[in-house]
């Protein structure tokens, strides 16, 4: 992987450890792209962990990919599903309303 300020979301090495459980645990889907996104604030440290520039993560195609408007190569977009009761009565498999995974990256 490439580091510094020249780094683009294509160039990050998505792994997906999640995926590789069974299906049952996650469906796999693209995210809902924002309309007008816009960066607000990154972990400096964070950043630093997995090898990106902060200063990257401000530019248009970051704030994309991790807006929803673009899906990184590589990335393996899913949700995590649950099963459960709700009130008493069986719910079959439901969302967990937690964003949508693309990938995990090593660091």
């Amino acid at each position: 992987m490439r580091t510094g300020a020249a780094i683009t979301p294509n160039d990050l090495p998505f792994g997906n450890g999640f995926a590789e459980l069974p299906p049952a645990f996650y469906t796999r889907l693209m995210p809902t792209p924002m309309p007008a996104p816009h960066f607000v604030a990154a972990s400096s440290r964070a950043a630093a962990l997995v090898g990106i520039d902060p200063a990257s993560l401000a530019q248009d195609d970051f704030v994309a990919a991790f807006t929803g408007n673009a899906v990184p190569e590589g990335a393996q977009p899913l949700a995590a599903v649950y099963s459960g009761h709700q009130f008493g009565v069986w719910a079959g498999q439901l969302g967990d309303g937690r964003a949508i995974l693309l990938g995990d990256l090593p660091g």
